[in-house]
């Protein structure tokens, strides 16, 4: 098994030090940072403005993972793919027309993912899976930090991964919410590809960034 890629969310460093964490991240070779955009809307919360997340990528060579916590996709591409990010991510129940959303990212030359509330089932995906990049597991409600993991998501890992091998596709596997050392470890044995390292994993630990993204790495294997 190969390890999972450790993706740092943005939304939960210090924000009065966020250059700071960016460059301790940066140095300890952190390969996507997970930037989440929402409009109070969809989730009632909002997160970074698309101001400081051009801030962001001119500060670091990390590539950015874009996630689109809002009701109305599409009126965010052309700002976020302006950005050049690695991947946009959208969730599934956000649009009427998921299968366009995704064909839109695409076209950009920018990967796409589709985001899986806890509510939503693996089988939803249906023929959106072969043009997808990520397939990304809320492991909790979408829009806040700091929440109890829902142990089914370990199941729809594994429904992910059988349906990947089944079907012969490439997809990653992203897991977003609830991700600590033993939950990730269990997401990453059951086909994870991606962790996405908050609150409860690397952010506002009782050591410095830099001790708790190795405690974290050292936890999920």
């Amino acid at each position: 098994m190969a390890l999972a890629l450790i993706n740092p969310t943005l939304a939960c460093a210090d924000r009065m030090y966020l250059g700071r964490d960016v460059d301790t991240l940066t140095e300890l070779g952190a390969e996507l940072f997970h930037i989440d955009i929402m409009d109070g809307h969809y989730v009632p919360n909002l997160c970074f403005d698309f101001d400081t997340i051009l801030a962001i990528k001119q500060h670091s060579s990390v590539p950015l993972d874009i996630h689109l916590m809002v009701d109305q996709p599409f009126d965010y591409l052309e700002r976020a793919a302006a950005l050049q990010p690695r991947y946009i991510s959208y969730h599934l129940n956000a649009t009427p027309f998921p299968l366009r959303m995704a064909d839109q990212i695409k076209a950009r030359n920018i990967k796409a993912g589709v985001v899986l509330n806890p509510i939503d089932r693996v089988d939803s995906l249906g023929h959106l899976l072969p043009l997808l990049d990520m397939v990304q597991l809320m492991g909790v409600e979408p829009g806040f930090a700091g929440q109890r993991f829902i142990e089914s998501t370990v199941t729809k890992v594994k429904q992910l991964n059988k349906l990947r091998q089944e079907k012969n596709l490439s997809f990653l596997i992203s897991v977003d919410g609830g991700i600590n050392g033993k939950t990730g470890k269990e997401c990453a044995i059951n086909g994870a590809d991606i962790l996405i390292a908050g609150a409860l994993a690397i952010f506002g630990q009782d050591v410095p960034l830099r001790q708790a993204y190795f405690n974290f790495r050292a936890a999920v294997g």
